[in-house]
């Protein structure tokens, strides 16, 4: 997923479609976290944290991205 962040910082182009995969992908790692992981939820918080700001902040750029065009 990093190297698809790096790849659509630059090339434009594929930006969006490239936060949209990296988002989802947080999405589903944090969806299993909380539903099969109970046991690894304490020592998981900071990376879940860390990914639901990442979300929020990937939404809020695509979102304005949008509103721009």
């Amino acid at each position: 997923m990093g190297v698809l962040l790096i790849y659509g910082a630059f090339k434009p182009v594929y930006r969006n479609l490239s936060l949209v995969i990296v988002g989802i992908s947080k999405i589903a790692f944090i969806s299993l976290i909380v539903i099969f992981g109970e046991q690894y939820i304490e020592k998981a918080a900071v990376t879940i944290i860390f990914d639901s700001i990442l979300i929020a902040l990937f939404a809020f750029y695509l979102i304005k991205a949008k509103s721009i065009t």
